[in-house]
């Protein structure tokens, strides 16, 4: 019988479906024991040549290859398949036969399908419309002690694919900045998820899946691995009808009134935006940037029926008050009676060393981790939340 009812307000648990695989591929190992291939698909064109890209991923010694491809959507069928690229040293390279299939535009009902075309792209796409590119990644792994690639079953495997989707998604975002870099292109951004197409899991030629021991040649097979048919970092839901009507509400409110967002909060969601992206750098500046802006506002809201904006103005600018630190102690006590360390000494003590740390990337390009950045967000949202308080 047909199910009448297609909504639930029950949040089921993300869901993750794939194939465990068997490969007959060969190819050379990055080290001495086993390795592994993961093919992603980026959502925008990498313009670069096809060819084996080796590096050390910084801060970790850890060997890395792979192969980028650019690949045709079904926007562009037909487009011409590349065999042998062409680099010129200080231009850029084109097709030199573009066509866009126009018979759409100016009817009166227009094409589901949207522009075709053959050799064709939109300037600066980030969506991958008529092109992305797919990358195979390698990197040097050793499975877990009771993999057993043999089974109909692995209990393993939503692990295995979790870490190494993890890990793949740090080395796609590492080439991602290097190349918006190098090439100024800074349309495309960093991804927060990555669709995954295979993982392969390769031993070497003369070692069976359990033999351990070192390995001295280069000849390597795919023996084994997962074809999921999509993994992000987020996982996969059903798809969201409506937000909460609380929060509906909240959103008309807003909008009779012409709201305009507060600064700090767009800030703050950028912050938390780049978490997602396991950007730690970007989320750490754009949090206390949000802290910072913030807690001049605040000044301004609590002094402004007793001094001008001047006076204020010339307050937050003189000696030390611009420090952050000076305004979250010193400053608030004179002028609110407490300040941030009487409210919450621990968080007082937290914060502080999330600032030094912030000081240190700052001034001396140390990055923070990804938990550091996920704590420093959350003690500079709690600093606002105690301020807001006030």
């Amino acid at each position: 019988m047909m199910d009448t009812n297609p909504f639930s307000t029950d949040f089921p648990q993300p869901l993750l479906q794939g194939l465990q695989l068997f490969y007959i591929v060969s190819g050379e190992a990055l080290a001495q024991d086993e390795a592994v291939q993961v093919v992603a698909r980026l959502p925008f064109c990498l313009y670069i040549p096809p060819c084996r890209y080796l590096f050390t991923y910084p801060g970790t010694g850890e060997l890395v290859g792979f192969v980028p491809e650019k690949v045709w959507t079904s926007h562009a069928e037909g487009s011409t398949e590349i065999k042998e690229e062409l680099v010129v040293p200080d231009k850029t390279v084109y097709l030199n036969k573009p066509e866009l299939i126009t018979e759409w535009i100016g009817t009166s009902k227009a094409s589901v399908q949207g522009p075709q075309g053959h050799d064709v792209e939109f300037d600066k796409d980030s969506t991958g419309y008529f092109r992305f590119s797919r990358l195979t990644v390698e990197i040097n792994w050793r499975f877990p002690g009771d993999f057993d690639p043999y089974s109909n079953y692995d209990s393993n495997q939503s692990s295995i694919i979790e870490e190494l989707s993890s890990r793949i998604l740090d080395i796609a975002n590492y080439v991602i900045d290097l190349y918006r870099a190098v090439t100024g292109d800074g349309y495309i951004r960093r991804v927060s998820y990555i669709a995954i197409e295979d993982i392969r899991i390769g031993i070497p030629d003369n070692r069976s899946i359990r033999q351990q021991g070192k390995f001295t040649g280069n000849k390597f097979t795919y023996k084994c691995g997962y074809h999921p048919y999509l993994f992000s970092a987020h996982g996969i839901r059903p798809a969201i009808v409506n937000k909460p009507g609380k929060t509906i509400e909240a959103f008309q409110a807003s909008l009779k009134l012409s709201m305009r967002p507060e600064a700090y909060r767009l800030l703050e969601l950028n912050a938390e935006q780049a978490l997602d992206q396991r950007e730690a750098k970007v989320a750490v500046l754009e949090s206390f940037t949000s802290l910072e802006v913030y807690v001049e506002q605040f000044y301004f809201r609590k002094l402004g029926n007793r001094m001008s904006e001047a006076d204020i103005e010339s307050l937050l600018s003189s000696n030390d008050h611009w420090r952050l630190k000076v305004r979250l102690k010193e400053l608030l006590k004179k002028y609110c009676s407490v300040s941030i360390a009487e409210m919450d000494e621990k968080l007082w003590q937290k914060w502080l060393r999330a600032h030094e740390k912030r000081s240190k990337l700052v001034h001396r390009n140390v990055e923070p981790g990804l938990e550091e950045a996920k704590k420093t967000v959350e003690l500079n949202k709690a600093i606002i939340q105690l301020l807001g308080a006030l």
